[in-house]
């Protein structure tokens, strides 16, 4: 349906220092009429460009005018400045003016430049397509991030499109740059979209934007998919905006007059329009013009047969009442509708999908976690393993650390005595331990381990462990001017392991840098590598602090170990084991 066109947006240019025409006097002007927000009509109208022809100061104005009120209902203006452009510059393809930026911009933390403005200049096209959105439907903006970064979320998404936003109008400004001092405004508005996003995310989210991603997602915000709702995992540097050395600024825009008017609000959000300087090409950095429904016609059919299959899927697994053929049903189909039938599916189904014996361990009475239906989209995920689907707990990233507490666990080694008190909830054959006490003399909660467990399930094995021990087996097993018949010798005389209990050694270590929370995807030394964080030796394992989980606190002392707990307690690195020894779930 086709409506009157409420709002029209008058633009206007004043010259500062008089470089003008006499005939123009001090002010150019030019009147737009806002495109109907309900014609679906996504390319920006509206964007002005105005060219300097000499170097000054000029204010840019926008009025909004509402012509049912008869009133302006908003005056937004900026100022800009004009300089002579240099010519390496100039002569700097995008990604080298991104670098650039990124080198000229004041950062707290250590960043991989050259990585980051590579994966900037990749995602760049997408980033600019999603701000155009926004511009226009900030809700739809929101609803296609949120498929495209699978499990992140509506209320997640919503949180970030500011970001992108910033993002895209930096990378609009320094494209024109023509100067240092323009890359570095752009640099710090880089800077700016960053921390809106979160300095933990930022990385894992720029691979996620694909033209690819964004057209399978449009599609299915045009065929209602509707995202599971979940919270970005949280960033891990608290104070990040202190940390980051900038002011977090919030997006301001157009009062809302009416609910209509919303239209407006985010075609002239403020955030576009901060005052910031440009190059000899002036222009209102909201985005450039997007014609979505281009980018996927030529594969919309494919996406429609695409979701119709999905949601015959769906049907056939929601029409299954026995846990086992639920997981059978999702588990046929085929691999790439897996990840989408997952999430598409209700908790009650979720739930009963995790009764199945393939994923008994997850509710175990005793060993199993407090998976509920109202918690079971919260806490759950689909994963594969060397290429088999399977449900697993949708642990926090970067091996369940809070990423700046990450040390090596030689940092404990000149703590105290040489000996820790451990204590571990799960299996013998894990390798992740907490460590300590609290100061009232009890053991870490469960919820302080980031542990979903009902108070049944709340308990752990204790013991002690000889770190110098510990310490002088992973050395021999680390010195690779030795053989396994001369580490055997050495272990043997020392220690007195047997060859079973070497064996056992030998493969703790050897597999270890191989688990999936050590180097897999968002795992420790994804945290090291992103946050450059101060971690010379590796060899003995990691130390630090338990990463908030949903409503679970963290904030325990946890350690991940080469060797698993069950080899610990058979070579005699950890004594006086105590089992079943309860502790609380909160």
């Amino acid at each position: 349906m086709k409506v009157f066109n409420r709002y029209y947006v008058e633009w206007e240019v004043e010259d500062i220092d008089n470089n003008f025409s006499d005939v123009h006097n001090t002010f150019e002007s030019v009147a737009e009429d806002i495109v109907d927000y309900l014609d679906n009509n996504f390319a920006n109208r509206y964007d002005r460009t105005f060219e300097a022809v000499k170097e000054g100061r000029y204010i840019i104005k926008a009025k909004v005018h509402d012509l049912v009120i008869g009133n302006v209902i908003d005056t937004i203006e900026f100022e800009q400045i004009v300089e002579t452009g240099d010519k390496t510059i100039m002569s700097m393809d995008l990604q080298q003016k991104i670098l650039r930026a990124l080198q000229l911009t004041n950062w707290k933390v250590d960043l991989d430049f050259a990585a980051l403005s590579q994966a900037l200049f990749v995602a760049a096209g997408v980033i600019v397509a999603i701000a155009a959105i926004a511009t226009v439907a900030p809700e739809l903006a929101a609803a296609i991030v949120a498929i495209m970064t699978i499990g992140m979320g509506i209320d997640a998404a919503i949180n970030i499109i500011k970001g992108i936003v910033q993002l895209s109008e930096a990378l609009q400004l320094i494209d024109k740059a023509r100067s240092e001092r323009a890359l570095q405004v752009g640099g710090e508005k880089i800077k700016e979209g960053i921390l809106n996003i979160g300095v933990g995310i930022i990385e894992v989210l720029l691979k996620k934007l694909t033209m690819k991603n964004l057209a399978n997602a449009r599609v299915q915000v045009l065929k209602n998919v509707t995202p599971k709702t979940a919270a970005l995992p949280q960033t891990a540097l608290s104070g990040s905006a202190e940390t980051l050395g900038v002011a977090a600024k919030s997006t301001a825009t157009v009062p809302a007059v009416t609910s209509s008017t919303n239209e407006v609000t985010v075609v002239l959000n403020k955030s576009a329009v901060q005052a910031m300087e440009n190059v000899a090409q002036m222009s209102v950095l909201q985005s450039e013009k997007v014609a979505l429904q281009e980018m996927v016609a030529d594969n919309l059919q494919i996406e429609i047969d695409k979701n119709n299959a999905i949601l015959s899927i769906k049907n056939e697994v929601c029409s299954k009442t026995i846990p086992n053929e639920i997981y059978s049903a999702l588990e046929a189909s085929p691999k790439d509708y897996q990840l989408e039938l997952f999430n598409m599916l209700s908790n009650d189904i979720k739930y009963q999908l995790v009764q199945s014996d393939k994923c008994k361990w997850i509710t175990d009475e005793l060993f199993g976690y407090d998976i509920t239906k109202e918690n079971v989209s919260d806490y759950l995920k689909l994963e594969y393993i060397d290429g088999d689907m399977k449900i697993n707990l949708d642990w926090p990233f970067y091996g369940g650390y809070k990423p700046e507490s990450i040390k090596g666990l030689d940092y404990l080694f000149t703590k105290g005595d040489g000996k820790i008190e451990i204590s571990r909830m799960g299996g013998d054959f894990g390798v992740a331990l907490g460590y300590g006490r609290n100061a009232d003399g009890t053991f870490p909660s469960a919820a302080a381990r980031s542990l979903l467990k009902t108070e049944k399930q709340s308990f752990v094995t204790t013991g002690i462990m000889d770190l110098k021990k510990y310490k002088d087996i992973v050395d021999v097993f680390a010195d690779k001017d030795l053989n396994n018949k001369s580490r055997l010798k050495l272990l043997k005389e020392k220690y007195n392991i047997s060859i079973a209990k070497f064996n056992l050694l030998k493969n703790d270590f050897l597999n270890f840098p191989k688990r999936s929370e050590i180097a897999g995807e968002n795992s420790i030394k994804d945290a090291i590598r992103i946050f450059q964080l101060d971690v010379d030796n590796e060899i003995y394992g990691y130390c630090g602090q338990a990463e908030k989980w949903n409503d679970l606190e963290g904030g325990a002392n946890q350690m991940n170990t080469v060797f698993s707990l069950n080899t610990m307690i058979k070579c005699g690195i950890i004594t006086n084991v105590k089992r079943n020894v309860p502790i609380r779930s909160k």
